[in-house]
């Protein structure tokens, strides 16, 4: 079976909770939806899950570059970056520090010396190549 393509530029619902037509410009949705996440765990150097992330190089302590299955278009997309606290850490600080279109590092940092963390998560919004 054959897969198709189905061209159009607004989306629209019937709006059954408000009862009203609700539509969105398709530029909006492409240019508005999560390009990249990442679940990563950097004791083990493993991705737990993720989207449009081919692979992660565990590059020294704290920092992770993950690499984009599908490169961005350019280096100035937003990233946001998260981890679940652990008992033993205060002060955490994790941050995007350098972004290429085929990849980003992320830092985790303790007291401003890099640290491993078990659960750090990471997203991207832009735009793709």
């Amino acid at each position: 079976m054959a897969n198709g393509t189905i061209a159009f530029d607004t989306l629209s619902t019937s709006g059954q909770i408000s009862g009203t037509v609700k539509s969105v410009d398709t530029d909006y949705l492409a240019s508005g939806i999560c390009t990249c996440w990442i679940h990563f765990n950097q004791d083990a150097a493993s991705i737990t899950d993720s989207f449009n992330v081919t692979s992660v190089q565990d590059s020294s302590t704290g920092h992770f570059l993950p690499t984009f299955s599908t490169n961005m278009g350019n280096a100035t997309y937003v990233g946001h970056v998260g981890y679940e606290p652990e008992a033993t850490l205060n002060h955490n600080t994790h941050y995007i520090d350098s972004r290429a279109t085929n990849k980003f590092r992320s830092t985790t940092a303790e007291n401003g010396s890099n640290r491993d963390i078990t659960s750090s998560s990471s997203s991207i919004h832009g735009d793709l190549a």
